[in-house]
């Protein structure tokens, strides 16, 4: 849709909605495929037990819809290749290192 989830309210009525207040769905904004939509919605839930249980299954679901059919990893990495910012290996050791001290802090 290339929106925000919650668009036009100041940070903190942006915080109060993610966790407050369930999302529009896409098709209120664009024409969707329902089975996408349904998929798309379940991964904004506020429970977490009613999102996909992990990326695996959310894949599966994903390719049950037959939506990406002819869609190849290069056609995918072709996609991502104008819209993704370049990571460099020194960001991504730094990001691992933050990950690392946050997971072992104790405090």
């Amino acid at each position: 849709t290339r929106r925000q989830v919650f668009e036009g309210r100041p940070p903190l009525g942006q915080l109060f909605a993610h966790t407050q207040l369930d999302p529009e769905p896409p098709s209120a904004h664009v024409p969707v495929d329902a089975a996408l939509e349904a998929i798309v919605m379940r991964c904004l839930a506020k429970d977490p037990a009613a999102r996909p249980a992990s990326a695996s299954v959310l894949a599966a679901e994903l390719r049950a819809t037959g939506l990406a059919s002819g869609w190849t990893p290069d056609d995918a990495a072709a996609w991502w290749a104008g819209r993704a910012a370049p990571v460099s290996d020194d960001d991504l050791a730094h990001a691992s290192t933050v990950f690392d001290e946050r997971s072992t802090d104790t405090r």
